[in-house]
């Protein structure tokens, strides 16, 4: 769930614009049925002391490499980014190479990582990122709702990037949203990724 400064809400695959004069978390409330957490201006899915609702919740299972992400998280909740940064790279380094680690462990991690890219401001590498695990989540485990929130993250971190970006990285991101979940439930996001390559185009234009 993610609230950009235009005020368009996403959420569980969806996009809808909040109202002037209505705060973003009531928005979400009607959006989802139920109490959200104030996103302001930023977050990925729910953000909490700096790290994500999803994060939060992803714990793998994994032995010592539960407890070095249970570490990084800790230095992400404290904001110290930089060794959370570094921490979680390490870590998906090494489960990478570990042929024991399952597919929903590293993506779990890499959940994280895609959480602190958005924090710090690399909106490339989150969008990257959360582009590359809703993938990986629908190859797993088919349409998901891990798949969407995945989807509706990267796009959301797409409406972030800088216009040279944003177009660089639009054919993959709607090639995904095309393929991750049914039409219907990406059409609204797709057509909000749409309008601001419209946007794009005309100020280029003009």
């Amino acid at each position: 769930m993610h609230v950009t400064p235009d005020r368009l809400l996403f959420a569980d695959g969806e996009v809808c614009a909040v109202p002037n004069g209505i705060h973003p978390s009531k928005a979400a409330e009607q959006a989802l049925g139920s109490p959200a957490i104030d996103l302001g201006h930023h977050g990925v899915e729910e953000i909490h002391d700096g790290v994500s609702h999803a994060a939060v919740l992803s714990q793998p299972r994994h032995g010592l490499y539960a407890s070095r992400l249970a570490r990084a998280m800790e230095a992400g909740r404290s904001r110290d980014f930089a060794t959370a940064v570094r921490a979680a790279d390490r870590l998906m380094s090494d489960m990478a190479e570990d042929v024991e680690v399952t597919v929903p462990q590293h993506l779990e991690t890499k959940q994280f990582r895609a959480d602190l890219a958005y924090l710090t401001g690399d909106f490339l590498l989150a969008t990257r990122l959360w582009t590359a695990i809703a993938r990986s989540w629908t190859e797993h485990t088919g349409l998901h709702g891990r798949t969407r929130i995945a989807a509706c993250n990267a796009a959301a971190c797409w409406m972030e990037l800088q216009r040279v970006q944003a177009v660089g990285l639009a054919p993959q991101l709607l090639d995904m949203l095309s393929s991750v979940a049914a039409p219907e439930r990406t059409a609204a996001v797709r057509a909000a990724v749409m309008r601001r390559l419209g946007e794009v185009f005309v100020s280029v234009r003009v």
